[in-house]
């Protein structure tokens, strides 16, 4: 909680009793929002007047102080509205944040330097080792290493140096240049090394060089002048069909583009339909299709549908045996014929009697 004390003054001296309580409006700076309007300020003697305000942590917040709120001229106009800010970090949370995270953890700095302090020595007494004479040893080594070599680190530095020097004025380069040399080279530059080579550095057996070359050789041509040909056939076609390439692309893509949208499809969405489907998916296929979309005559689908009807009962099988037309069975050795004979002996039986 933040507590805004305020001074209330007229032509520089204290005022020590004001009939209208000062007010005071604050807003909120990230954003300018108005926090408090025309809050009343509280008597604490003196001509002191206080405010308590509490603020967000790590936001910014103006005040404005109104000695008159109602115009009565109980200051002078001069001394009538004080400014300030209040920060919702003050040294007061910070205090007490620091000790509600230490007791949270259950340290203390005190004891956590302790206990690292503790840690090292022991790894020093592990290694048999002290900070200073490991130091000392490292210095040494490197001063023997020095005498040894019959060198000191600044001159082998100053060689090295001049050396380099040396190398980048007899190569005629700098170092900014050599790492320039480096970048990658853009197709652009790959396109151009390429069509700019020597045909007579590219004779090898069995290379594309030589291929070319032969090619070349046998129609009597150069690629440079073959190129300049189709170049200028290009130029006459799109001066004769009055169009020209980047034309023709864009009303190609255009075209491309209003089939997309009026088939409802995209060109992923056709690649992924050209996926080859499996066995499954065929079959599931043929089994699922409505059998009313395939009634064509001499179809499968007819001659199935066909096949799955009801099952004809009894007395229909004997209504279809019994009313066939006697003159579809009189094939020799048939039953039609057998029962039509049969029916004639005993019609002439009956008669001779």
């Amino acid at each position: 909680m933040a507590e805004l004390v305020f001074l209330a003054t007229d032509e520089a001296s204290p005022v020590f009793y004001l009939p209208d309580s000062p007010t005071v409006r604050i807003r909120r700076l990230s954003d300018n929002t108005l926090v408090v309007t025309d809050g009343q300020m509280t008597v604490v003697g003196d001509g002191l007047y206080s405010y308590e305000f509490d603020p967000a942590a790590t936001l910014e917040y103006s005040w404005i102080v109104d000695a008159d709120p109602e115009d009565a001229d109980q200051v002078t106009p001069g001394e009538r509205y004080h400014f300030g800010v209040i920060s919702g970090v003050t040294l007061a949370r910070i205090e007490t944040d620091i000790p509600a995270i230490l007791v949270d953890t259950d340290t203390t700095i005190p004891a956590s330097l302790t206990t690292i302090d503790s840690n090292v020595d022991a790894i020093l007494v592990d290694t048999g080792t002290t900070l200073p004479a490991t130091l000392s040893t490292i210095d040494g080594n490197v001063d023997a290493i020095l005498v040894d070599t019959g060198t000191t680190l600044p001159a082998t530095l100053a060689t090295i140096d001049s050396n380099v020097d040396a190398i980048l004025v007899d190569t005629d380069v700098t170092i900014p240049g050599l790492i320039n040399d480096l970048n990658d080279p853009t197709a652009a530059s790959i396109a151009d090394a390429v069509w700019d080579e020597a045909t007579s550095g590219h004779v090898g057996a069995a290379t594309f060089g030589l291929a070319i070359g032969d090619i070349l050789t046998d129609t009597g041509t150069t690629l440079p002048a073959t190129l300049a040909t189709i170049d200028s056939n290009v130029d006459a076609i799109l001066v004769d069909t009055g169009t020209t390439l980047p034309a023709t692309l864009a009303t190609i893509d255009g075209n491309v583009d209003l089939i997309l949208v009026d088939t409802d499809v995209t060109i992923p969405g056709l690649i992924n339909d050209l996926n080859d489907p499996t066995a499954a998916t065929i079959a599931d296929a043929v089994w699922d299709e409505a059998i009313a979309d395939h009634t064509a005559a001499g179809s499968f689908g007819l001659e199935v549908q066909s096949l799955t009807g009801a099952a004809p009962t009894t007395a229909e099988i004997a209504d279809a045996v019994w009313d066939e037309t006697a003159d579809d069975h009189t094939s020799a050795g048939s039953f039609g014929d057998f029962v039509q004979n049969s029916l004639l002996t005993v019609a002439k039986f009956i008669a001779l009697k």
